[in-house]
């Protein structure tokens, strides 16, 4: 058989694990997200942003300062 065609057969065979796996996949992804508590959301958001410290050079701080106010203010008129 030639590599193209081995890689051919190769690529069905991962769809085809993918289109059975897929809607599995999505069904856990979402009993997860529905488990998901504020606290637990608002912990791994601080963790993601634990990570987070800007360079030198970076030039994406001020849209992450933007963001911030974005859903600070969001916050704000729901509570209101």
């Amino acid at each position: 058989m030639s590599d193209d065609r081995e890689d051919t057969v190769g690529n069905r065979g991962f769809v085809a694990r993918w289109a059975a796996a897929g809607p599995a996949l999505a069904a856990q992804r979402y009993a997860e997200l529905r488990a998901l508590t504020d606290d637990d959301a608002r912990r791994m958001m601080h963790d993601v942003f634990a990570h987070w410290h800007p360079s030198a050079t970076d030039e994406f701080g001020a849209e992450l300062v933007a963001q911030q106010r974005f859903f600070r203010a969001a916050a704000r008129a729901e509570r209101s």
